[in-house]
Parts: C-alpha cells; sequence; structure tokens
C-alpha cells in the first residue's frame, strides 16, 4: 500500500515547500501520469530527495533510508521473496539476532509489518523510503543472467528442439522455453535495456542487450534452442510459426515487476537462422520532464516558451535512437490538460498516455502518416503529434494543420537544426509556408551519463585536448571561445563500480541545439537561404550548438568528453 498523497501534502505545506494551489495541482498531475507525489515534487524541483525523504520520515516517526547508498544484506532479502518485496512495497536491508530491518514506501502500512514479522519470526523495524530508492532495492533481488539462463538450458536439454513444426510449436508453449524468454525479458527490464538481440552464430546463439545506446553480450545459447525460442516468439506476437524464409513484425505486451511493457518484435532470416529483434518500450512515460531530459538554461526557456503557443509547428530532430520521440512526449505530457483535445499518429506507440488519443500506423491497409494525419483534422484537434514527416505529402498536411490553428509537433531526421528547414523545402513545401509555421526546431543526440556513485574529476589527455580543439574549430568557433569553453582541461569520468557493472557509466541524458524561428530567421527562410545562413542567423541571437550543450554538461560531471565527442562527430 503506497504512501497517501495527503500525509506528503501536509509535510509539504507544513514545511513551506509549496502553496495550497501549487500542491493541488501537483496532486492532480501525479494522479494523471501515476507517479507518486514525493517523486514529482523532486522532478519539479520544489524540493531535493534527501529532503522530503527526511521530512516525510519525521513525521511518520521513524528513520529514512536510502537503499542505493546502504549495503543490503544478502541474509536480510532472502527473508522474503521478491514477489513478496513487490506487493507489499518493502526491502529487508538489515538482520541481527531478532530484529529485521525494513524500507518502506509506507511505514503505516501495519498490515505488511505484521505479515513480514509473522512470516520471518522477527521484530520488524521499519523506515522510510523514496520510490525511486525502493526500485533499487529491488534491484538486489537480481542473479547473474547468465547463471539464471544456463540452469534452465540444463533443466531443459535441449529435448524435443529438432523435428517437425508441431513438436517445436508444443515445445515453445513447454515451462522450461516459457521462463526461459520470461527471465531474458526480465533482465532486459531490470537493466534497463532499449533492445534485446537474439542473433543466431554456426556454434552458438547469442543473447545481447542495447544498454545506454551500447550494445553487450549477455549470454551464450546452445543453437538447439534456437527453434523452440523463436517460436514462443511468434507465439506471443501472434506471427506465422511455420515461416522461415520472410521477414515478420509484431508486437508482445507483458507485465513484468508491476512494469507494463511492450517489445516491438522483428524476425528476419539469416545464414545461421531466424534472428529476433525486441525493443523494449515502456508503456507509460512516467515522470517524465523537460530538465530530467536535460533542457536546461536558455534551450529550457525556449521550448517553454513555444509550447505555450496555440498554433505552429515544434520539430525534434536527429539521428534514429536519439530520443526525439521521448521528448515529443514529454512536450505533450506537459501539454495534456481538461482543456484541450490532443490526438497522435505514431510508429510506434512507445508509451501510453491519458486522455491523449493515440493512433498507431499501419501501412498494410493504407493508414499512413498522412492518411492519419487527415483523419485526425476532422477529430477536432488543439494539439497533434506526427511520429515522423518523411514524405511530401505528410509534409504539407502537417504544415497546413500548423497554419489552421493548431499546435503540430513532429520528428523528422537531419543533423543539426538548421538542416531541417532545407530537408522540408527538399519534401516539396515551398519556403514562405515553412518560415509561416515552423516555431522551433529542437536537434538532440543522446549521451551516458557518468555514475553518481563513482564519479571523479578526470584530466582532458593530450589526444582528448587536440580531439576537442579540433571538432570545435570545426563548428567555426573562435579561439578565445574554444579556450574558455575547455578552461583547465579539468572534467570528469566514472571510476567504475557494481552499480554500473564497472562502466563508470548508467544512464542516458540529452544534449541539444535549439534554434527559434524569429523574425529574421523567417525572413532568411522565405528568401530560399541555405542551412549554413540561417545556422549562422541563430547563433548569433544566442542558439548553442550540440556540442557547446554538452561540453557544458561535462563541465558540470553529467557526462564525459568522450561521449559528448562520440555523438557529435560528423
Amino acid at each position: 500500500m503506497a504512501l497517501p498523497s495527503s500525509i506528503v501534502k501536509e509535510v509539504l505545506l507544513k514545511h513551506q515547500k509549496v502553496d495550497v494551489a501549487q500542491v493541488n495541482a501537483l496532486i492532480t498531475k501525479a494522479m494523471r501520469g501515476g507517479v507518486p507525489l514525493s517523486e514529482l515534487v523532486v522532478s519539479e524541483g520544489f524540493i531535493t530527495a534527501p529532503e522530503i525523504s527526511d521530512l516525510i520520515a519525521s513525521e511518520l516517526g521513524v528513520t529514512a533510508v536510502d537503499l542505493s547508498q546502504v549495503k543490503i544484506q544478502k541474509g536480510a532479502l532472502e527473508t522474503i521473496t521478491k514477489q513478496i518485496a513487490l506487493e507489499r512495497e518493502t526491502i529487508p536491508f538489515k538482520k541481527d539476532k531478532k530484529r529485521l530491518h525494513v524500507a518502506m514506501t509506507n511505514p503505516m502500512d501495519l498490515a505488511a509489518i505484521d505479515f513480514i514479522s509473522k512470516r520471518t519470526g522477527l521484530d520488524v523495524v521499519p523506515y522510510y523510503v523514496q520510490p525511486s530508492s525502493f526500485e533499487q532495492g529491488v534491484l538486489a533481488y537480481k542473479k547473474d543472467i547468465q547463471q539464471v539462463l544456463q540452469g534452465m538450458i540444463k533443466e531443459r536439454a535441449t529435448k524435443s528442439v529438432k523435428g517437425k513444426v508441431e513438436k517445436i510449436e508444443e515445445a515453445a508453449q513447454k515451462l522450461p522455453v516459457i521462463q526461459l524468454f520470461d527471465s531474458v525479458v526480465e533482465y532486459a527490464a531490470v537493466e534497463k535495456a532499449s533492445d534485446i538481440h537474439v542473433e543466431p552464430l554456426e556454434r552458438e546463439v547469442l543473447v545481447r542487450y542495447r544498454i545506454d545506446g551500447i550494445l553487450y553480450d549477455k549470454v551464450s545459447l546452445p543453437t538447439e534452442i534456437l527453434p523452440v525460442l523463436v517460436a514462443r516468439v511468434k507465439i506471443m506476437s501472434n506471427l506465422k510459426i511455420d515461416e522461415h524464409r520472410l521477414p515478420q513484425d509484431g508486437r508482445i505486451k507483458l507485465k513484468v515487476d508491476k512494469q507494463d511493457l511492450s517489445l516491438r518484435i522483428s524476425i528476419i532470416p539469416t545464414f545461421f537462422g531466424e534472428k529476433v529483434v525486441a525493443r523494449v518500450l515502456e508503456e507509460s512515460g512516467k515522470g517524465l520532464t523537460l530538465t530530467k531530459l536535460g533542457l536546461a538554461g536558455l534551450n529550457l526557456e525556449r521550448v517553454e516558451s513555444a509550447i505555450t503557443r496555440p498554433h505552429g509547428m515544434i520539430l525534434a530532430t536527429g539521428p534514429t535512437g536519439s530520443g526525439k520521440t521521448t521528448t515529443l512526449y514529454t512536450i505533450l505530457t506537459r501539454l495534456n490538460t481538461s482543456e484541450v483535445n490532443i490526438n497522435t499518429v505514431e510508429d510506434p506507440i512507445e508509451y501510453a498516455i491519458p486522455r491523449v488519443n493515440q493512433m498507431q500506423v499501419n501501412p498494410q491497409i493504407e493508414l499512413t502518416f498522412a492518411a492519419g494525419l487527415r483523419a485526425l483534422l476532422r477529430q477536432d484537434p488543439d494539439i497533434m503529434m506526427v511520429g515522423e514527416i518523411r514524405d511530401e505529402e505528410t509534409a504539407n498536411i502537417a504544415i497546413n494543420a500548423a497554419l489552421t490553428g493548431h499546435l503540430v509537433l513532429s520528428t523528422i531526421h537531419t543533423n543539426d537544426a538548421a538542416g531541417s528547414i532545407p530537408r522540408l523545402a527538399d519534401m516539396g513545401v515551398e519556403e514562405f509556408l515553412i518560415a509561416s509555421s515552423v516555431n522551433l526546431v529542437i536537434a538532440q543526440r543522446l549521451v551516458r551519463k557518468i555514475c553518481d556513485n563513482c564519479i571523479a574529476e578526470d584530466q582532458l589527455s593530450p589526444e582528448q585536448n587536440e580531439a576537442l580543439t579540433r571538432e570545435l574549430a570545426r563548428s567555426h568557433l573562435s579561439e578565445e571561445l574554444i579556450n574558455q569553453l575547455v578552461g583547465d582541461g579539468k572534467f570528469y569520468k566514472g571510476k567504475g563500480c557494481d552499480k554500473c557493472g564497472k562502466s563508470g557509466l548508467k544512464g542516458r541524458i540529452g544534449i541539444f541545439e535549439v534554434l527559434e524561428v524569429s523574425p529574421t530567421v523567417i525572413n532568411l527562410i522565405a528568401g530560399n537561404a541555405t542551412a549554413a545562413q540561417i545556422q549562422e542567423q541563430a547563433l548569433k541571437e544566442g542558439m548553442e550548438l550540440m556540442i557547446i550543450d554538452g561540453l557544458k554538461k561535462a563541465k558540470e560531471g553529467a557526462t564525459t568528453i568522450s561521449e559528448v565527442l562520440r555523438v557529435t562527430r560528423e
């Protein structure tokens, strides 16, 4: 049982962290987004996580604990199962002779305390833990995937794998294969993987996870396992079991540790068998804010200003996997009130947002972006999101919608913000229409964050300094500004620890380039200016290049110079 919002509200008002109007608005937003109020006030910047944790704990007469900062005893953790921990939102982290120290999201849950006490035969000492810290505690239940999967493989012993399709289909629905598939997905969720690859090779099958944009080999399976594992995926995503020559696409919905996930499945035939790639999509974009994405300073101000305008177009641009759609979802979440009608046409629908009417593209029945957008215009919309502008028809419909009183959000593939303007023109949109409709362009990349647990100061190596100086010079920055940005060469790195898998990096954050379409930029666009001319004028008006935003984040210790160079090199 979660901690009631009324208690958090009382604490916030008592210590004058918010006023009554603010807290009521926050409660409404928390309920709509399905996030705890204690987490939302932190993400909105009203209070820090340690401070709200201490205040709530004090109000409840217990001690606060941050499970990411304490060593969880294995003996304590094993006193209850992971399932019970999730159901009761309780993590045992310390055990002595007669007492069990337990972190709880709601220390007032006497039924949970009594249940655990009776089950363990120990006196329960409750502590308050923030929901985000509780999630860190759940990770302690994770076992090594290699050991778990190899154990399942041995149990199965590759029986009934070879033979007719009927036998493979039958084997794919038996418990060992179901457990194998579920474990692969569960550990992907635990590791925050964006993609799962099941890749057949000559003598083995590799299971790989893409974590923070990088692919990692996780486990090797015998080749005999591949047919039944692929069959299991096909069964769950309603694909043809006996089709092995053609690519197939599908979707699987499932729940992992109270988390609703959707797997977007792609299966292709390869020389050694069928390869499966599953894109892992959270079905709820909880806790998304512009500041969490990495927007700050003038970039944040310009985005905040653009989304308050009643009509026009906001474009997010960058390569595949740069976080464009997440940025647009975050903006939609901000705009999602009872006063507006929001409609989207997407491919795929990545997050389910309450009160937003989301439509999935389906080319097989000619439901394209253009066809979906035309249909949405008959739905009395105020705000529309088009998953991607990729052709002339979609571009012209979206531009005209932005000109006729609608706020339109979309993505486009270009390398930088200024390049999106000639890209639209290349699609056949008249320059004067682009100038009249586009309000803002957000170009972005994702960089890996330095692990908070093992961050340390670092000095630029001569090689890094040379590479950085070269990239900055290519951006036509003055030598004075380059020296100012590089400074004394002091930056940060992660030393590597257990929490980041010894990589020194954990999680991702965006680096941005925000082009505001000002009156002077409008004149340039209408005059058929080049991307370079538009960028030059935007820089005069305060736009920062993406590499500059990345450099500032590296100076602050959010990421490393190597990461910034990795994603911004041309």
